[in-house]
């Protein structure tokens, strides 16, 4: 069997009992950073075989996680932190397990996508743009479409591009209210919530979950 676990994306207390569970009984673990997944096995006193699940090798790694159940293994496939197929490689391997057929199970845990919601009191509906496009056009595009629709809108966002991101949205969307999280479960853990252009600083440090709230 192929499982898709969720793991703590930031506290590794947040680690539930089926997770734990799942992962005493994998023969292989598929991971995005072996060093995250050492980290996180050590944290639960485990020695697993470990093969990778990355973006710029989904194809090769699914085919080979795919080989791995035909023998009989079992796989857990974790990612860097969170729920795997959220905006990570995770994805592509259920869309190719679903096309052949594949049998395989979820295990459910954290997600920054449900915290964040769920600490900035956003109301439904909204919708999920995961990382923007590298490309400024593009970016830009995306966003315009999903602000003409005037519904709560959650970015991933990392900290080189986090002041671009909140210098467009002032360009866009400067009267509507910003929530920034950061190092979400983590010692650090931080919301701040303004206008794009309040949110402006020299420097960001982090992971963000930009929240964007629609107009009042």
């Amino acid at each position: 069997m192929i499982y898709l676990v969720g793991t703590p994306i930031g506290n590794l207390e947040d680690i539930t009992l089926r997770a734990i569970k799942t992962l005493q009984s994998a023969d292989v673990i598929a991971c995005e950073s072996k060093e995250r997944a050492l980290k996180l096995l050590s944290h639960l006193g485990l020695s697993k075989p470990l093969t990778y699940l990355r973006e710029q090798s989904r194809q090769a790694d699914t085919q080979r996680i795919i080989t791995l159940h035909r023998e009989g293994k079992t796989v857990a496939v974790i990612t860097d932190a969170g729920m795997p197929g959220i905006s990570d490689p995770g994805a592509y391997l259920v869309k190719t397990l679903l096309e052949q057929g594949i049998p395989f199970q979820v295990v459910p845990g954290p997600s920054a996508l449900d915290v964040a919601v769920s600490m900035s009191g956003l109301d439904e509906p909204w919708a999920f743009l995961g990382f923007l496009p590298l490309r400024e056009g593009r970016r830009r595009r995306l966003l315009e479409q999903f602000l003409s629709l005037n519904v709560g809108l959650v970015i991933y966002e990392g900290p080189h591009r986090i002041g671009k991101l909140l210098s467009m949205l002032g360009e866009l969307c400067p009267r509507r209210r910003v929530a920034l999280l950061r190092e979400l479960t983590k010692m650090h853990e931080q919301m701040l919530i303004g206008l794009p252009s309040q949110l402006l600083k020299a420097d960001y440090r982090g992971e963000f979950v930009v929240v964007v709230y629609p107009e009042e």
